[in-house]
């Protein structure tokens, strides 16, 4: 091509298919620009495919999601997934001790935001309980409505969302909490809540220390009911040879504070167990249990007797060669151990054994 070709060149004499190409190669923001420059560049902003590359390379929006919905992908990404796309993933309302959790998905025509609850104690390897918090969609005039579901699922109502400092913080408002209660009054709300947690229908004033300390929680957690802030939670899930266990979430039995989620992770030859749900012994975000996984050991029943005989061990009692860190050995609860729904998990999984520690 000589030189009097290159300038006679002319973008616009691209084949219409050639130039959605381009547009799919470029930003959002760098199409609604050159959507301006002429007709023929809008006509192809307005491809189909254009829109529907971009909200998968950005946002990894699927064919899939897009069945819920009912509009285009160009309204999906210019009014959702522009603004709000980023807080797909997991997120810590910062509540404290007791923290919680909260995964924000592509879901029923919307980003839903889902909170996820412990199972009531001490059914340890039932499902987590779960509860739909608000929704962010566009309705049928392609006008973004951002809506809390707390309440009843025909009172639908705004809320306010607010981005913090970062990618990682956000912060969400209901416009009407008045219309999330449960109940004519405090009570009828606190005996409600109390029935979920633990799975059984118990009057509040009850006498009891677990209640006592759900009375605490649940009188806490309505302080951030209608206005709460967020942080994501990066949660590992690379697991490496040497790695007993997965990382990622966690059940487990916190005597009267009931079923808690950890999240495991590994820092060298650490294992760390950190909670995201927490208790006022140990809050939300302080760690939980540590684990050297470089000095494996091997204890048999007898050891595991008691709680005395356990603690009248020495390392040079029961470390083995890293080499053998994974060998099947014995394990039982010790005799003066609560049980704390051992038994239950036992119809799940084999406990009578272990295959390493």
């Amino acid at each position: 091509m000589d030189v009097e070709d290159v300038e006679a060149f002319n973008i616009l004499c691209l084949p219409f298919e050639l130039l959605a190409h381009v547009f799919m190669l470029l930003d959002g923001a760098t199409i609604a620009s050159v959507s301006q420059v002429c007709k023929r560049f809008y006509e192809v902003s307005n491809v189909k495919i254009v829109w529907q590359t971009l909200c998968f390379r950005e946002y990894n929006f699927t064919p899939e999601h897009f069945s819920t919905w009912n509009t285009t992908y160009k309204i999906i990404y210019t009014k959702v997934l522009r603004k709000y796309g980023k807080l797909v993933g997991t997120w810590q309302p910062k509540i404290n001790p007791y923290g919680g959790l909260l995964s924000i998905t592509f879901n029923d025509g919307g980003l839903i935001g889902t909170q996820y609850f412990a199972p009531p104690d001490p059914n340890v390897c039932a499902p987590l309980r779960q509860k739909k918090v608000f929704k962010i969609t566009v309705d049928n005039d392609n006008i973004t409505r951002l809506l809390c579901l707390k309440g009843k699922p025909s009172d639908v109502h705004p809320f306010q969302f607010t981005p913090g400092g970062s990618i990682d913080d956000f912060s969400f408002k209901c416009s009407k909490p008045d219309r999330h209660r449960k109940g004519s009054n405090k009570q009828e709300q606190l005996q409600q809540w109390i029935k979920e947690e633990l799975g059984i229908d118990i009057q509040p004033c009850a006498v009891d220390y677990r209640l006592e300390l759900l009375r605490i929680q649940f009188f806490i957690n309505m302080q951030f009911d209608s206005s709460c802030n967020f942080r994501r939670l990066h949660i590992p899930t690379k697991r490496k040879p040497e790695h007993p266990v997965r990382p990622g979430l966690y059940k487990g039995t916190y005597g009267g504070h009931g079923i808690e989620l950890v999240m495991v992770s590994y820092h060298d030859d650490l294992l760390h167990g950190v909670k995201v749900t927490g208790d006022p012994n140990v809050p939300a975000d302080q760690l939980s249990i540590q684990a050297h996984i470089n000095e494996p050991m091997i204890l048999d029943r007898d050891n595991q007797y008691s709680l005395a005989q356990l603690e009248a061990l020495t390392k040079e009692d029961v470390l083995v060669p890293v080499d053998k860190q994974k060998t099947r050995q014995p394990f039982i609860v010790p005799r003066d151990v609560m049980d704390r729904g051992m038994s239950k998990v036992n119809d799940e999984m084999d406990l009578t054994h272990c295959i390493g520690r």
